[in-house]
């Protein structure tokens, strides 16, 4: 599913947690939209909400495995798992 023009708008206008409450509702209403999960865990991820990006980029990998949702979860594991010992500050 393509996002609503509405809810485009919204992270245009970087109205980021409308928009995520936007998502969460059309969710509601088709809660097999592997897209919709995957969008809002973009969303997510913007906002530093890490474990429900992680969360929604699951649901949508595990309801739609050709979605970017797998690499993005991959990627965001990646992410988290990250360690530099020479930024480590005691």
């Amino acid at each position: 599913m393509t996002l609503p023009i509405e809810i485009t708008r919204l992270i245009d206008k970087n109205e980021i947690e409308k928009a995520i409450v936007e998502i969460t509702g059309l969710i509601t209403s088709s809660p097999d939209d592997a897209s919709l999960y995957y969008e809002r865990g973009k969303l997510f991820w913007r906002t530093e909400q890490r474990r429900a990006a992680i969360n929604d980029y699951a649901r949508a990998a595990e309801l739609d495995s050709t979605s970017p949702a797998g690499e993005a979860l991959k990627q965001a594991f990646a992410i988290m798992q990250f360690y530099d010992k020479s930024r480590y500050n005691p």
